[in-house]
């Protein structure tokens, strides 16, 4: 699966750069001089962008929470679900962080940015990675605190679960990531490379944790 996510994540990269299928994708979303959500739209606002990025804070919290309080009253977790919640926590704390790095290295304009849909920049994108602009859009920040909840995955010890509660979460990842592309914020690349490097880096970090725990605990599995 990491092999997929990783071609498609490349794909992404060549969709934003050397393909016209995303301008294609926002002309569309773009009609008489406005996006089809407005970027002020306050309820759009809260439901696909406070209000979740309120709830994946609440889900670090509350995995944070869990291991501390197990530690301290010294009650005994499996080490899957140990390691299931550390891998929680560090995916929603860090990915975040290292798709904004990648942001900050690749500047590119979003959408809203460019002339074509009122804004002031007119060159290629390849054009202004080149250049260094100020202007940050790919990756999706946005998406990267939805999709990190893929993490979750690593509680489930059966693969019926597991696959249950990936039907759920990605649906509704995929609706409040896309709430940014509707708006003009984000082209529909940026989201897809957010996506599926989610899951490359959940996969990463679950190793590294599981690699790391039994190093440091010599603990058998259960």
């Amino acid at each position: 699966m990491n092999i997929i996510c990783i071609v498609v994540c490349l794909l992404s990269v060549y969709l934003h750069f050397f393909s016209n299928i995303d301008m294609q994708i926002q002309q569309i979303l773009f009609s008489e001089g406005s996006w089809l959500i407005s970027p002020e739209d306050a309820f759009f606002n809260f439901f696909f962008y406070l209000l979740p990025k309120i709830i994946v804070v609440c889900c670090a919290l509350a995995c944070l929470f869990f291991l501390l309080f197990t530690k301290f009253k010294n009650r005994e977790l499996k080490v899957t679900t140990r390691v299931g919640l550390i891998v929680v926590v560090l995916c929603i704390c860090l990915y975040p962080v290292f798709i904004n790095f990648l942001k900050e290295i690749i500047r590119q304009p979003c959408p809203r940015d460019l002339k074509y849909f009122g804004g002031q920049y007119g060159g290629s994108l390849l054009s202004y990675f080149l250049q260094r602009g100020e202007i940050r859009c790919f990756p999706g920040a946005h998406a990267s605190a939805p999709f990190s909840l893929i993490s979750f995955k690593y509680l489930f010890t059966d693969d019926y679960n597991r696959a249950l509660f990936l039907i759920v979460i990605l649906p509704i990842a995929t609706l409040i990531s896309l709430y940014q592309v509707f708006r003009g914020v984000h082209f529909v690349s940026d989201t897809v490379f957010t996506a599926f490097g989610a899951w490359v880096f959940a996969d990463y970090a679950y190793k590294l944790v599981e690699k790391s725990y039994a190093v440091i605990y010599s603990s058998p599995r259960e």
